[in-house]
């Protein structure tokens, strides 16, 4: 269903086309709502016309209302599930009863998402995928693995729960993470699984949002995600794996530990929240929990100008797309690439003076060999190609 569909289901139950894009808005994203959110929303005064939109939606069962602490107020909880069933969303989390925690987790996205109406916020998973694939030219199969992860440990939730995502009018992808309660290593697990995507992605904004009383963490929760997305340098990337297999052998399988000073030396470095959420991840997920954190590309793949450092990027259709990155260390010709390119994404490595974003080519793929010998030649006069190659030390 396209978005204007699901309004006029909406619209079908009574309400009038203001009501149904709201009421579309919290069934989406967050299944709870007040009514200061509506006024926002519909940019009107408080008033009789509010409480009676919010008095029909509990009239004829559309909504429950419960009171707020010191009965200041009212949350309202959308839980009609022909409601929901019209937009194509009848299993929808959002209509089942909601803890306390959710509740307020709901609130805030609400609030996040209504503060910015210049956004389109996908909705569904579906949604996402289909624009991974068309703005970033994310294979099907690879934007279907992005957005249908799903938590590893106590919460369970999917990534549509967790994450909304929206694009803005200039083409920047929105991510808003809602912090709500003591969640620092959810919010390292939810920063660690999606630096895939947001690898992916030509340009994004992560706006991670606090209810008031919280706000004094906004420091904490900037500073570990300016630390969790600069990656794990490249050369400790083998010593984080001998310390998880020792880790693991040691405390699981009660086998002796091969080396106890460098095992020792390594607990004590890799002590941080990060590297323990990042173990956890290890237990469960395997290797893949290192494919962000090592990979890479050549240096003559780079390329600098006014707009900052970038990449040209060919998709599968053999159209190049200017990518901006962010850079890590470099060794033997090899820079480590934090983010703005996936990991089986070609770059365009010679013959970059001749092209540019948007345009159609016909590159010859360059094996990149071991770091410090020397390239494969390609075809003179047509951009040469190599795919993202391991970075140093991994």
């Amino acid at each position: 269903m396209t978005p204007e569909d699901r309004v006029n289901a909406v619209v079908k139950f009574g309400f009038t086309e203001r009501q149904g894009r709201f009421l579309l808005t919290v069934m989406l994203h967050s299944g709870v709502c007040l009514l200061r959110q509506y006024t926002a929303f519909a940019g009107i005064a408080h008033g009789q016309t509010t409480r009676r939109f919010f008095e029909k939606l509990v009239r004829h069962g559309f909504a429950m209302a419960y009171p707020c602490r010191r009965n200041r107020g009212r949350v309202y909880h959308l839980h009609h599930k022909p409601l929901y069933r019209a937009i194509g969303q009848t299993d929808s989390s959002h209509r089942r009863p909601l803890s306390a925690g959710r509740v307020v987790e709901g609130l805030v996205l609400l609030d996040a998402l209504l503060a910015s109406p210049s956004v389109v916020w996908l909705a569904t998973s579906e949604e996402k995928q289909v624009h991974l694939t068309r703005l970033a030219g994310v294979s099907q199969d690879k934007a279907e693995r992005l957005m249908t992860a799903k938590a590893a440990w106590n919460s369970g939730r999917t990534v549509r729960d967790r994450m909304p995502i929206g694009i803005d009018v200039a083409g920047r992808w929105v991510v808003v993470y809602a912090v709500t309660g003591d969640q620092l290593q959810d919010f390292h697990w939810f920063l660690q699984r999606h630096a895939a995507l947001l690898g992916t992605l030509p340009a994004w904004t992560l706006r991670v949002v606090f209810p008031p009383h919280m706000s004094c963490l906004a420091d904490t929760y900037d500073q570990t995600a300016r630390n969790e997305l600069a990656g794990v340098r490249p050369e400790l990337v083998n010593d984080l794996r001998w310390y998880f297999d020792q880790r693991r052998a040691h405390t699981l399988q009660r086998t002796p530990i091969d080396d106890e000073e460098r095992y020792d030396h390594a607990h004590d470095g890799f002590a941080a929240t990060r590297f323990q959420v990042l173990y956890r991840r290890w237990l469960r997920e395997g290797e893949t929990v290192f494919e962000t954190v090592s990979s890479g590309a050549p240096a003559e793949a780079i390329q600098r100008g006014p707009q900052g450092t970038y990449v040209y990027v060919v998709k599968p259709d053999k159209v190049v797309q200017m990518r901006r990155v962010q850079l890590g260390p470099s060794e033997a010709g090899v820079i480590a690439v934090r983010a703005g390119v996936a990991d089986s994404e070609a770059l365009v490595v010679d013959g970059a003076e001749k092209v540019q974003d948007g345009v159609r080519v016909e590159p010859t793929v360059r094996k990149v060999g071991p770091a410090g010998t020397p390239p494969t030649p390609g075809a003179t006069g047509t951009p040469n190609v190599a795919p993202r190659t391991p970075r140093p030390g991994a």
